[in-house]
Protein backbone atom coordinates (compact mmCIF):
# COMPACT_ATOMS: atom_id res chain seq x y z
CA UNK A 1 0.00 0.00 0.00
CA UNK A 2 2.39 2.41 1.04
CA UNK A 3 4.23 2.19 -2.61
CA UNK A 4 1.09 3.36 -4.02
CA UNK A 5 1.11 6.50 -1.85
CA UNK A 6 4.80 6.96 -2.86
CA UNK A 7 4.91 6.53 -6.27
CA UNK A 8 1.13 8.21 -6.64
CA UNK A 9 2.61 11.57 -4.87
CA UNK A 10 5.79 11.04 -6.67
CA UNK A 11 3.51 11.46 -10.17
CA UNK A 12 1.75 14.41 -8.87
CA UNK A 13 4.43 16.61 -7.36
CA UNK A 14 6.49 15.29 -10.93
CA UNK A 15 3.55 17.35 -12.92
CA UNK A 16 3.15 20.18 -10.90
CA UNK A 17 6.22 21.02 -10.65
CA UNK A 18 6.75 21.05 -14.20
CA UNK A 19 3.66 22.63 -14.45
CA UNK A 20 4.65 25.24 -12.16
CA UNK A 21 8.28 25.74 -14.26
CA UNK A 22 6.49 25.92 -17.58
CA UNK A 23 3.74 28.63 -15.96
CA UNK A 24 6.94 30.14 -14.55
CA UNK A 25 8.74 30.69 -17.75
CA UNK A 26 5.63 31.43 -20.13
CA UNK A 27 4.01 33.71 -18.16
CA UNK A 28 6.75 36.75 -18.76
CA UNK A 29 7.92 37.37 -21.94
CA UNK A 30 11.18 39.46 -20.37
CA UNK A 31 14.29 36.92 -19.49
CA UNK A 32 15.31 38.58 -16.06
CA UNK A 33 11.61 38.13 -15.03
CA UNK A 34 11.12 34.42 -16.55
CA UNK A 35 14.52 34.00 -14.00
CA UNK A 36 13.11 35.58 -11.52
CA UNK A 37 9.54 33.69 -12.19
CA UNK A 38 11.32 30.62 -11.99
CA UNK A 39 14.11 31.06 -8.86
CA UNK A 40 10.89 31.31 -6.77
CA UNK A 41 9.59 28.37 -7.84
CA UNK A 42 13.15 26.79 -6.93
CA UNK A 43 13.17 28.45 -3.56
CA UNK A 44 9.20 27.60 -2.85
CA UNK A 45 10.56 24.06 -3.55
CA UNK A 46 13.84 24.33 -1.48
CA UNK A 47 11.98 25.97 1.78
CA UNK A 48 9.09 22.96 1.39
CA UNK A 49 12.02 20.07 1.38
CA UNK A 50 13.26 21.76 4.51
CA UNK A 51 9.88 21.99 5.88
CA UNK A 52 8.92 18.89 5.33
CA UNK A 53 12.14 17.05 6.48
CA UNK A 54 11.79 19.13 9.82
CA UNK A 55 7.78 17.99 10.38
CA UNK A 56 8.73 14.33 9.67
CA UNK A 57 11.78 13.09 11.67
CA UNK A 58 12.52 9.23 10.95
CA UNK A 59 13.10 8.52 14.67
CA UNK A 60 13.64 9.89 18.13
CA UNK A 61 17.35 11.10 17.48
CA UNK A 62 16.46 13.08 14.54
CA UNK A 63 13.22 14.50 16.72
CA UNK A 64 15.51 15.71 19.01
CA UNK A 65 17.64 17.56 16.87
CA UNK A 66 15.54 18.97 14.58
CA UNK A 67 13.40 20.40 18.34
CA UNK A 68 16.84 21.52 19.12
CA UNK A 69 17.42 23.58 15.61
CA UNK A 70 13.68 24.68 16.09
CA UNK A 71 14.55 26.20 19.47
CA UNK A 72 17.44 28.25 17.93
CA UNK A 73 15.85 29.41 15.05
CA UNK A 74 13.00 30.78 17.28
CA UNK A 75 15.34 32.61 19.60
CA UNK A 76 17.36 33.99 16.49
CA UNK A 77 14.47 35.66 15.06
CA UNK A 78 12.35 36.56 17.72
CA UNK A 79 12.06 40.25 19.14
CA UNK A 80 13.53 42.72 16.69
CA UNK A 81 12.97 40.28 13.54
CA UNK A 82 10.13 39.39 14.10
CA UNK A 83 8.76 42.92 14.21
CA UNK A 84 10.17 43.31 10.75
CA UNK A 85 8.53 40.34 9.63
CA UNK A 86 5.49 41.75 10.21
CA UNK A 87 5.72 44.48 8.46
CA UNK A 88 6.70 42.27 5.07
CA UNK A 89 3.75 40.33 5.93
CA UNK A 90 1.47 42.90 5.89
CA UNK A 91 3.15 44.32 2.85
CA UNK A 92 2.59 41.19 1.00
CA UNK A 93 -0.66 40.26 2.13
CA UNK A 94 -2.01 43.76 1.10
CA UNK A 95 -4.55 43.80 -1.36
CA UNK A 96 -2.20 46.47 -3.74
CA UNK A 97 0.15 43.65 -3.69
CA UNK A 98 -1.31 40.56 -4.19
CA UNK A 99 -4.25 41.86 -6.84
CA UNK A 100 -1.17 43.13 -8.81
CA UNK A 101 -0.90 40.29 -11.38
CA UNK A 102 3.10 39.99 -11.10
CA UNK A 103 2.78 39.39 -7.48
CA UNK A 104 -0.26 37.71 -7.23
CA UNK A 105 1.07 35.42 -9.35
CA UNK A 106 4.81 34.94 -7.89
CA UNK A 107 3.42 34.56 -4.55
CA UNK A 108 1.15 31.63 -5.61
CA UNK A 109 4.08 30.10 -7.59
CA UNK A 110 5.72 30.43 -4.50
CA UNK A 111 3.00 28.88 -2.19
CA UNK A 112 2.49 25.97 -4.38
CA UNK A 113 5.51 24.89 -4.71
CA UNK A 114 6.02 25.28 -1.31
CA UNK A 115 3.13 22.74 -0.75
CA UNK A 116 3.98 20.16 -2.95
CA UNK A 117 7.48 19.85 -2.19
CA UNK A 118 6.58 19.17 1.89
CA UNK A 119 3.63 16.85 0.92
CA UNK A 120 6.12 14.67 -0.90
CA UNK A 121 9.31 15.01 1.72
CA UNK A 122 6.51 13.86 4.28
CA UNK A 123 5.47 11.11 2.15
CA UNK A 124 8.69 9.76 1.31
CA UNK A 125 10.13 10.24 4.66
CA UNK A 126 7.12 8.39 6.31
CA UNK A 127 6.64 6.00 3.61
CA UNK A 128 9.84 4.94 2.39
Amino acid sequence: MSNIKIYGSSFVFFIFTIALILLAFFSRSEILEQNINILIVLFGLSFGWLIGIIVSPYNSNESIIFTQYTKAFTAFFSGYTIGKLDQITDEVFSPEFIFDPTNGFRLLIFISSFIISMIITFVFRQYL
